[in-house]
């Protein structure tokens, strides 16, 4: 129970100039195919950003995190469907939503994820999160498809504690062991 602040900056040290947050931005009613980053974004991506939200959106084909929350504080994803990676292997390439590093206090809530190597995971977030009232179904491997995956994870990475599960409809509720728990 030791609170941490984070500097934003523009370097990966921390040392940089401090950056301030976008505030009170969003995207709604938009259809997104084939986005491609990696590990942290392919179709949405919403990083550093306070009081942000994606809304109705339909977002498929990614290759990397078809919804991705970094950093983000008292943002909101909501009635959404994401579907199908092109890549549903483990390592960032398929993953549906993923809650990142620091981001604290958002709300995803009614949307439907499906079809991905991860449907949802959480990295190293910064707690308070609620991941409330979303179906999430076939998180699947493809060089192991009888391989269950996680569907609802907020272990992927460590230290997520203080998040809230509620209502959610998924094939698995369970925790990994991968980077560090």
């Amino acid at each position: 129970n030791r609170a941490q602040l984070v500097r934003l900056s523009s370097s990966n040290s921390g040392s940089g100039p401090v950056i301030a947050a976008i505030r009170n931005a969003g995207v709604e009613d938009l259809y997104l195919s084939g986005g491609v980053g990696g590990d942290t974004g392919a179709n949405v991506a919403m990083s550093y950003c306070a009081y942000c939200w994606i809304r109705n959106i339909e977002a498929d084909k990614s290759n990397g995190s078809s919804v991705a929350m970094t950093g983000t504080f008292r943002s909101v994803f909501r009635d959404s469907y994401i579907h199908e990676t092109v890549d549903p292997n483990p390592g960032g390439g398929g993953y549906g939503l993923s809650v990142n590093w620091h981001a604290a206090d958002n709300l995803v809530e009614n949307n439907v994820h499906w079809n991905f190597n991860k449907v949802m995971v959480m990295r190293a977030s910064g707690g308070g999160n609620v991941i409330a009232y979303n179906y999430m179904d076939d998180g699947w491997i493809s060089y192991a498809p009888c391989f269950v995956e996680v569907g609802l994870n907020a272990s992927h990475s460590t230290t997520p504690m203080y998040e809230l599960f509620e209502g959610n409809q998924s094939y698995n509720f369970d925790g990994d062991s991968t980077h560090g728990n």
